[in-house]
């Protein structure tokens, strides 16, 4: 069953709160949450109370309604929030998935809290400062791990990353979001150069990889710049990108049916050593770059040769 709390502003005490309303120039605050929407409310580590903790803990999982002000000083460094489109009072509407670690128990628990950033997603706490395995099913941490939850602490995570879908009960995985999507005041698209770096090696080799933004136009590729580089271990054995690049001439857009580009490519047959002899690739890795926003850039590569785009 889903919940929805509204959450006023005055409500909200803690002291980053309390500053990001703040009041701007106009006596609007910079941003608030409108919303707290509650997905679902279930025990963790399937009841199992972990080790040192004064009792069982709880999961709760949701979505946060976000309100931010275009023109407020404090969101100033926010690329392109002032093309978003805006409500009837100014603002502009965001949402993130969040999960909540907490103490079943209000009265058990410590009142700190442990923001942990999600890095694409994940959940890193959960394995470097909670210890056990799935935050659902998984066993609770044991005696032999010094878990925060012995201290009674709370742990939070949202989602941060516009490439991650939304889900609203991200228990299980990864902590998405919902940012508005922005146009030139006339409407039309807005498109500038995209820089990716891609290595195989992270990828099982494959010759193929997802673009941070699809291409402005699927078939025009002529401001693409698309090269590999292989990658040395110099004198000091340190990795070495000092070898020069390669052009990429092979290679094709491929849409998903999620909506996302891939880029699809050959690597070349030899790429320049560091002394400028041709080598043949090994673990190539490949950089691109392109207008408008996005078309691949460039990446260093992997070893023990290196390839860019």
């Amino acid at each position: 069953m889903k919940t929805t709390l509204t959450l006023l502003a005055t409500m909200l005490c803690t002291a980053a709160v309390a500053q990001a309303h703040a009041a701007g120039p106009a006596g609007k605050p910079a941003g608030y949450i409108a919303q707290l929407e509650i997905t679902q409310t279930v025990d963790a580590f399937g009841g199992n109370t972990p080790a040192g903790a004064t009792g069982p803990y709880q999961l709760v999982s949701g979505m946060v309604h976000g309100k931010l002000d275009p023109h407020h000083p404090d969101n100033a460094m926010i690329t392109d929030l002032d093309k978003a489109p805006r409500d009837a009072d100014g603002y502009v509407s965001y949402t993130t998935d969040f999960v909540i670690l907490r103490p079943k128990s209000a009265a058990q628990a410590r009142r700190v809290l442990f923001y942990d950033v999600a890095n694409r997603g994940r959940k890193l706490a959960q394995e470097f400062f909670i210890g056990g395995k799935s935050l659902r099913h998984g066993p609770a941490p044991g005696d032999t791990y010094p878990s925060l939850l012995r201290a009674g602490y709370t742990i939070v995570w949202s989602g941060w990353q516009g490439d991650l879908k939304q889900s609203g009960e991200a228990i299980d995985g990864a902590l998405g979001t919902r940012f508005p999507v922005v146009t030139h005041t006339d409407g039309s698209a807005i498109t500038g150069l995209s820089r990716e770096e891609y290595i195989p090696d992270f990828h099982q080799g494959h010759n193929e990889f997802k673009l941070s933004y699809p291409p402005a136009s699927l078939r025009d590729k002529s401001h693409v710049s698309f090269t590999v580089r292989q990658s040395w271990r110099n004198a000091q054995g340190q990795q070495d990108y000092q070898a020069p690049a390669a052009a990429v001439t092979d290679w094709h857009y491929e849409p998903r049916a999620d909506g996302s580009v891939n880029v699809v490519f050959t690597p070349p047959p030899a790429v320049p050593g560091p002394d400028g002899a041709a080598v043949t690739p090994t673990r190539a890795a490949s950089t691109a770059s392109s207008i408008p926003r996005p078309t691949p850039g460039s990446w260093p590569s992997a070893l023990p040769p290196c390839a860019t785009w």
